[in-house]
């Protein structure tokens, strides 16, 4: 149910209810005047979140909290990597590179990049299903070791995620890999437990200027913002049920 409702206040869904709300209401006469005021809301909105600037806005307050994660500045010799899963669909007809989406591959390049510094430590793939499977077969196809990989397919959402990797990681040190749109969220759900995850923030989807995107509305954009807003309402719903 919850999962429900934040995908109903995502922009896109949002407008596209108040266009069908709008076309809805030419059927009846009673309702009719009403079409017009749904039609120029569900465009306006569109023209909003939509835009690049907005929609850049939006995404970069997220992904500017946390650096990128600089092997030099580092003197610990980590010994666990935990990436979180994005999306991946089983395909046969198609290389392992291509089953996952772009989340999936951003943080598996990271990951692999920090396997590089850190060889003998230990990544834990955390999700739900086969995803963590499917991500962990991109990794073998680029020459991880089998034994340094460990799964984690139980976890609907972030914070449980959090729950199943305490017992494991304990007071370690930990090198934690998502986007970094969804950084903040993750490393606070992680610290409300008490752990100890270093950020490596990667899938950027935000330019560093807000106005270096494109005024013109466009889907890419409102993807962004779809985006941006499910992070702003998961760190909202955490904070209401003193999870952060």
């Amino acid at each position: 149910m919850i999962d429900f409702i934040k995908q109903f206040l995502l922009p896109s869904s949002l407008i596209t209810f108040l266009i069908l709300a709008g076309l809805g209401c030419v059927i009846h006469k009673k309702t009719r005047r009403l079409t017009a005021g749904l039609l120029c809301v569900g465009g306006f909105s569109y023209l909003i979140f939509a835009n690049g600037p907005v929609s850049f806005f939006l995404i970069r307050y997220l992904e500017k909290q946390y650096p990128v994660f600089s092997i030099d500045c580092h003197s610990t010799m980590f010994r666990d990597i935990v990436i979180l899963t994005g999306h991946a669909l089983p395909d046969t007809r198609l290389p392992v590179s291509s089953i996952v989406n772009s989340s999936s591959a951003f943080r598996i390049l990271e990951g692999l990049r920090l396997h590089q510094a850190f060889p003998e430590a230990r990544i834990t793939i955390s999700g739900y299903d086969n995803v963590p499977l499917l991500m962990k077969d991109l990794l073998l196809s680029v020459g991880v070791r089998d034994e340094l990989i460990l799964l984690e397919n139980k976890s609907r959402n972030t914070y449980q995620s959090a729950v199943h990797l305490k017992y494991q990681l304990k007071d370690k040190e930990f090198i934690l890999v998502t986007s970094a749109g969804h950084m903040p969220r993750a490393l606070q759900a992680f610290n409300a437990l008490g752990m100890k995850p270093m950020p490596a923030p990667t899938d950027y989807l935000a330019k560093m200027s807000v106005y270096d995107g494109h005024f013109l509305p466009n889907p890419n954009n409102l993807a962004r913002a779809d985006f941006a807003m499910q992070e702003y309402f998961g760190l909202l719903w955490y904070r209401l049920i003193a999870r952060l």
